[in-house]
């Protein structure tokens, strides 16, 4: 019965743990700043695979009756898993002064002029910061990247706004946009 609230707290330690290791400015070579994830994080990314596996034998033991319910269970466990070592692993952010270097497996690489930001917000639902660009879309960066605030501070410095805050960090919700309607 107190398994779930002791497996919760388990993994609200291991949350914050992993939090105290992120870094608030970023890796720099020569101009370049580099927002990336740190070794601990990765390693969690990675010990998810196993325990994705072992969910998945799980399922596999499913009575008749259960294994539809398994089945999605396991799936949704892998989907997530995946995403987080695709995000991990495979997403490059970078920026200096003039432009932010954004690449992954399925936009490629994309160099986007500062003067394209029009926004910075913290959404709460998915948990990350977002700049909104002109004509390149939404760029997200997790606050456990490493150099995150850092670049949200930048951007938000450049807009000449302040400095969006997660929900932990204010208690609300956090949207700064400086195109948006103020009555809105």
């Amino acid at each position: 019965m107190l398994t779930p609230i002791i497996a919760g707290l388990i993994a609200g330690l291991v949350v914050y743990l992993l939090s105290t290791f992120v870094k608030d400015q970023p890796e720099q070579i020569g101009t370049l700043h580099y927002v990336t994830y740190g070794p601990a994080l990765k390693i969690l990314s990675a010990a998810f695979f196993p325990i994705s596996a072992f969910i998945t034998y799980a399922a596999l033991q499913a009575s008749p009756d259960q294994v539809v319910l398994a089945a999605i269970i396991a799936s949704l466990v892998w989907l997530g898993t995946l995403y987080v070592a695709y995000d991990f692993f495979f997403v490059r952010l970078s920026y200096d002064d003039e432009f932010i270097y954004h690449w992954t497996p399925i936009k490629r690489s994309r160099k986007i002029p500062w003067s394209a930001v029009k926004g910075v917000q913290y959404a709460s639902f998915k948990q990350v910061f977002n700049l909104k660009t002109e004509r390149y879309g939404t760029i997200s960066v997790s606050p456990y990247a490493d150099g995150c605030r850092a670049l949200v501070e930048y951007a938000a410095n450049l807009l000449g706004v302040d400095v969006p805050v997660s929900d932990t960090e204010s208690g609300h919700d956090s949207d700064i946009d400086p195109d948006a309607d103020p009555d809105l």
